[in-house]
C-alpha cells in the first residue's frame, strides 16, 4: 500500500538520470506519484505533471525542476493518501534504465561518428554534476569530453 514520487513520466525513464533519458529520446519530462510494486517504478499511476523539453534545457535544470513537481505531487496528495481516499490501481512495465546504460550512450572512440543533434542532445543531457561524454583516444586514454548548449539571444 506505500506510495514513490518519481522524477519522471511513468512508464518512461524509470530507475536513474531520468533527465538524462529524457533529453536524449524526446520523451516526456516531469514527476510521477504512484503505488508501489514488485517491479521498480511500474505501480499504477496516481497523478502526474508534464513538462516538454524546450530544446536547450540542460540535464541540471530539467532534475530541479521535476524534483520540485516531486514534492508538489507528493504535497497535494499526502491528505488523499493518509486518508485512504486513493483507489489502489495496478500499473504497467517501464522503461528501465540503470547507471551502465549511460556509460554505453556516452562513451565513444575518437574516430566514432555522431550527427550534430545527437552530440547538442548529449551536451546537455550530460550537463550534470561530473557527467560528460567519455571518449577513448587512439592512444588509449581515456578523457572526458563537457559541452554547455544555450540560446544566444539576439
Amino acid at each position: 500500500g506505500g506510495t514513490n514520487i518519481h522524477p519522471s513520466v511513468l512508464p518512461y525513464n524509470g530507475g536513474f538520470h531520468t533527465s538524462f533519458w529524457g533529453i536524449l529520446n524526446n520523451t516526456p519530462l516531469g514527476a510521477t506519484l504512484h503505488w508501489l510494486a514488485p517491479r521498480l517504478d511500474s505501480g499504477g499511476i496516481i497523478e502526474q505533471t508534464v513538462f516538454y523539453d524546450n530544446g536547450f534545457m540542460q540535464a541540471g535544470e530539467v532534475r530541479e525542476k521535476q524534483r520540485k513537481m516531486c514534492f508538489t505531487l507528493f504535497k497535494k496528495n499526502l491528505p488523499k493518501i493518509l486518508s485512504r481516499r486513493i483507489v489502489k490501481s495496478s500499473g504497467k512495465p517501464c522503461i528501465f534504465h540503470r547507471k551502465k546504460d549511460i556509460i554505453l550512450a556516452t562513451s565513444f572512440r575518437e574516430t566514432d561518428r555522431i550527427s550534430f543533434r545527437r552530440l547538442c542532445k548529449l551536451a546537455r543531457a550530460t550537463n550534470f554534476g561530473d557527467s560528460g561524454l567519455h571518449i577513448m583516444t587512439q592512444k588509449k586514454e581515456l578523457i572526458k569530453l563537457k559541452i554547455h548548449v544555450q540560446k544566444i539571444k539576439q
